[in-house]
């Protein structure tokens, strides 16, 4: 009884009194669960639901740490009902903690870092009374991610479907990169999300609010206390800031949309950075990015990759450089020492985990110690170069337009080669000297460079995929049918199949995407499997079902397809569609009437337009003597399709799919 007294106690003191009042229908106690809670229902738009977020609240204030200094203690509670069993993974977190943080160029440890406390219950109507099952702190699973981040897993204990349940966790971060956004929208639909934001100076913040910023409460107040500013060290009046939306509906992604976080309600706020060099008594601010980039290579330590910082790379990179003349043959041969040798922890921060020279000497860190330390060698090597920053597709569109720290989850590096502009990205091993991952193409990335800071646009349209598959069928002196499939891949294409090769096998991979009429393949084999800078190719030898017994033969000339079915399958679209790049796909073959048979029935040719101008699809099938040839090819122009023209690009691949699985039929002639 004790116990359960001090887990309601710990809930009240950090929910305000007012939300009682403020909720007018509903009488919100945490820790509180009746039987009336086990019968609330959603809104009509939600019927079909498999869970309900009941209430998520969460409050942040600044707090002095044993530094002298302000941290940000993040306090949340969630209560959630679980409809049916479809939606027991709401019951599923993964929290992500900041052990370490960057101060005035070294790592620190936060006085109390990461998770400061953690309390969960599920409740279950069982024979008309209530029973509750604390989470177990003993199956709460705390891993280390890098140097300075940890993960927080947990399952909530005896869920089933009706069941309820409430969770409470509290974390610390720093100050000096903090993130103080707050989503009102959850897979789920929520019927009431509440954001407390205690802030001190709040006159160096912009507040930017996404999607609907109607608010059924919405309060600004002073709070009769002050905070020093660590950074100004002045007092600062703290301003409690209120916001509440109710009915929130659930977010349900589809098919190529680039980040479901582009369509949620949330808001954020950006904190204007500012930062005084007393060797040179200039005042830098991160209202431009010539400013943001003089505090953050400040921050990092780097202060613009001075050349005395790192001539501790010269010996190595006079071995890594060795052979080699131009400028290009250099930066292909650092990259490639980089990209081949180094292990990346982590492709979502911008900021360093630690040192350069740490990063070198363990040959790993996260994409920004990798990007950075690229950039650090090739300036050593006289080739100029500088970081950039952008938000990858699972961010979210970030602003480019002028510096908001946390839109941003990513740093490459950019390259002046002879002249043109090299984009680089050593974070990941599968990637290709000069190319960047499709996740990267997310509208633009910004120079960090203290003179002159310069926008490079990165969008889907400006990536064209070019994949080819040719296909031999021949036939034996008893009309059985063999071949052989080559598969041409683009980049994109060769980066995703390396990946998914390496993840399974060839043989898995190949049998993904072969249609299922065929019995064997054999001799599979992979060209440049392991070079990344090359465009993969695949082959595979194939066997088809006894071809030689039936009276009515029938023969799929398309056996490999690049859409098993049509992505746009859903007859209503909510979201815009953005592909991931343009597409030229060609499928050729070559076909010989099978001995002892004739041709009873043949697909016809046939050819699609996309609205005109956006692409096409076309399917030219031709007999000329023994032999059968088919030429196909779908070619898409755009990457960006409006909701008017869902029904246009529906029935595009409605018919494209349609028409693969067209067939041949051959009879046996008598």
């Amino acid at each position: 009884m004790k116990s359960k007294c001090l887990f309601l106690l710990q809930f009240c003191l950090f929910i305000y009194l007012h939300i009682a009042h403020a909720q007018d229908s509903t009488d919100f106690q945490p820790g509180k669960i009746t039987m009336a809670d086990f019968d609330i229902q959603g809104n009509a738009s939600d019927s079909g639901a498999n869970a309900i977020v009941l209430f998520d609240i969460g409050k942040r204030t600044f707090e002095r740490n044993e530094g002298g200094d302000d941290d940000i203690l993040l306090k949340r509670f969630i209560r959630i009902k679980v409809v049916n069993k479809n939606g027991l993974d709401a019951g599923q977190f993964t929290l992500y903690l900041s052990t370490l943080v960057p101060y005035h160029n070294i790592m620190i440890k936060l006085p109390d870092e990461g998770l400061v406390s953690l309390e969960g219950r599920t409740y279950n109507r069982v024979n008309g009374i209530i029973q509750e099952v604390k989470l177990d702190r003993a199956s709460v699973i705390i891993q280390q991610q890098g140097k300075n981040w940890a993960t927080v897993k947990f399952a909530m204990p005896a869920l089933k479907e009706g069941s309820i349940f409430e969770v409470m966790y509290s974390c610390r971060y720093s100050y000096v990169i903090h993130d103080l956004s707050w989503s009102f929208q959850h897979k789920y639909p929520c019927l009431w999300s509440q954001y407390d934001l205690i802030l001190p100076n709040a006159n160096l913040y912009s507040i930017k609010y996404q999607g609907d910023s109607s608010f059924f409460k919405q309060t600004i107040e002073p709070v009769n206390h002050e905070t020093v500013n660590p950074l100004l060290q002045v007092k600062s009046p703290l301003i409690h800031f209120q916001w509440i939306k109710k009915n929130e509906p659930g977010l349900t992604p589809e098919p190529y949309i680039k980040s479901i976080k582009n369509y949620e309600d949330k808001l954020s706020l950006s904190h204007r950075w500012t930062f005084t060099d007393y060797q040179t008594y200039n005042f830098y601010s991160s209202d431009s990015w010539e400013g943001f980039s003089h505090i953050y290579y400040f921050i990092e330590g780097v202060e613009d990759f001075e050349d005395d910082r790192f001539g501790w790379l010269k010996k190595d990179l006079e071995q890594v450089t060795t052979g080699f003349q131009t400028k290009k043959e250099i930066s292909i041969a650092i990259f490639k020492y980089l990209r081949d040798h180094f292990a990346c922890t982590s492709h979502s921060d911008y900021f360093l985990s630690q040192r350069l020279k740490e990063t070198f000497k363990d040959k790993y860190g996260n994409v920004a110690d990798l990007n950075l330390l690229l950039t650090a060698m090739l300036k050593q090597m006289r080739i100029e170069a500088c970081p950039a920053l952008l938000a990858t597709v699972d961010k979210g569109v970030a602003n480019l337009s002028y510096p908001l720290p946390n839109d941003y989850n990513y740093l490459i590096c950019v390259a002046d080669i002879d002249g043109r502009q090299v984009l680089l990205d050593a974070s990941q091993p599968l990637n290709a000297y000069g190319r960047l991952p499709a996740y990267c193409y997310n509208g633009g990335a910004v120079t960090l460079d203290t003179k002159k800071g310069r926008f490079i646009s990165l969008i889907p349209d400006s990536l064209i995929e070019k994949n080819r598959t040719n296909v031999i069928m021949t036939t034996d002196d008893k009309g059985v049918l063999s071949g052989n499939l080559t598969l041409n891949c683009g980049s994109q294409m060769s980066y995703k199949s390396r990946e998914e090769i390496k993840e399974t096998s060839l043989d898995k991979f190949l049998n993904s995407k072969i249609k299922n009429h065929i019995t064997r393949l054999s001799n599979e084999e992979v060209l440049d499997l392991k070079d990344p800078d090359k465009p993969l190719t695949i082959s595979s030898d194939i066997d088809f079902t006894d071809s030689a017994k039936a009276n009515l033969l029938y023969v799929s000339p398309v056996i490999f397809s690049y859409f098993e079915k049509n992505p746009f399958s859903e007859i209503n679209r909510k979201y815009i569609i953005e592909m991931p790049y343009r597409m030229d796909n060609i499928y050729l073959l070559s076909l010989d009437i099978p001995k002892g048979y004739t041709i009873d029935e043949m697909p016809a040719s046939q050819k699609i337009s996309l609205n005109d101008k956006d692409g096409y699809f076309e399917y030219i099938l031709e007999k000329n003597g023994d032999n059968i040839q088919l030429q196909m090819r779908m070619k898409l122009d755009k990457t960006f399709f409006t909701t008017e023209e869902y029904g246009n690009l529906r029935e595009f691949f409605d018919q494209i799919i349609k028409k693969e699985n067209e067939q041949i039929v051959f009879r046996k002639q008598k």
